[in-house]
């Protein structure tokens, strides 16, 4: 389906960024609590590699999750075996009644084989709408828009058997993000080398809560998840429906 968060990238992501399921999952989990959502299904759109759906199972909730990545899944069975992962389409696959939707980690952002567009969003928020009942709550971050100085940057990361180096380059005129990525994870006795070019559509964060609004949500828009940062320029965006 697509190219992105093949084998090793899947892997590297697995074990060296559990950040933000760590940092926000305790906070996510307190909103659904104040809800009144103890219990039922929750889906996780982009769900990666399953942590936050271990997290989710570990709190008696049960768990749909759907990524494109076909690496990330085989990981999220491993992790989370007990919830239920497809590889599809976050745009396409087919939803179901549940009492929340989790979208972490710039899911919403990413270029995959469907452009995000404002017509593909609005489709999708008013089709998770439709499946939540009064007071469930749809939460995602994603990447916004800035007059400040596009992100240019380099950097990297490394652990026991692996060692991953980023190129960051924002195309502000084309609202788009080029992440260009190197992997070297070590297999046998050597190191395999591999790189993947992920394009992240920069979203106009008025626009998002206006099209969720316009679904049928009430929003509240955070640098935070709770007490949770996000890094620059993201925001949490907590809707619940009306």
């Amino acid at each position: 389906m697509t190219s992105i968060y093949q084998e090793d990238l899947a892997y590297v992501h697995h074990l060296g960024f559990p950040d933000l399921v760590e940092g926000a999952g305790d906070e996510l989990l307190a909103l659904f609590r104040g809800q009144g959502l103890d219990s039922g299904l929750v889906i996780d759109l982009g769900c990666g590699s399953g942590t936050w759906a271990k997290k989710l199972l570990e709190h008696r909730y049960s768990v749909l999750g759907i990524d494109v990545s076909a690496a990330m899944i085989e990981l999220a069975r491993r992790t989370a075996p007990e919830a239920e992962f497809h590889v599809d389409s976050l745009y396409r696959t087919a939803l179901r009644p549940c009492v929340a939707v989790t979208a972490l980690g710039e899911a919403l952002n990413y270029w995959t084989d469907e452009e995000p567009s404002e017509t593909r969003l609005d489709r999708l928020f008013r089709n998770i709408a439709s499946h939540l009942p009064k007071g469930g709550v749809f939460a995602f971050d994603i990447l916004v828009r800035s007059e400040d100085e596009p992100m240019h940057y380099r950097t990297w990361r490394k652990g026991t058997d692996w060692a991953v180096l980023l190129e960051v380059s924002e195309r502000r005129k084309e609202s788009l993000l080029i992440r260009d990525i190197t992997v070297f994870r070590e297999v046998g006795h050597g190191y395999r080398h591999s790189e993947e070019r992920h394009r992240v559509l920069v979203l106009d964060g008025t626009q998002v809560e206006w099209l969720l609004r316009h679904a049928g949500f009430e929003v509240t828009v955070s640098s935070h998840y709770g007490g949770y940062p996000l890094a620059p320029r993201r925001r949490a965006f907590i809707a619940r429906k009306t």
